[in-house]
């Protein structure tokens, strides 16, 4: 049987914020157990993630001399080939 990708790559319920709250997970992780009845600890919280994923990223920004860098997205074939700036680069050399 094939699996949808939320079910082979996380497994758990993920929360996500929208108008409202909802939560997605695999039907076959959860026969016998509804998502909804889970402890909250027990949900993965994607906004949450990603605030504090934003604000590490801003955080590494700033100590790499380059707040503006926080907004730009980089191809991971431009990471590769080290084409990213020279502050980026030699922030954790």
């Amino acid at each position: 049987m094939a699996r949808p990708v939320i079910c082979r790559t996380h497994g758990a319920v993920l929360l996500a914020d929208g108008e409202s709250p909802v939560l997605s997970s695999c039907n076959l992780n959860f026969c016998t157990t509804a998502p909804s009845s889970l402890p909250r600890n027990h949900v993965i919280d994607a906004p949450v993630i990603t605030a504090n994923l934003m604000r590490l990223n801003m955080a590494f920004c700033i100590t790499a001399g380059d707040a503006s860098l926080s907004s730009t997205r980089f191809p991971i074939t431009q990471v590769l080939s080290r084409e990213i700036p020279d502050c980026i680069l030699t922030a954790y050399a």
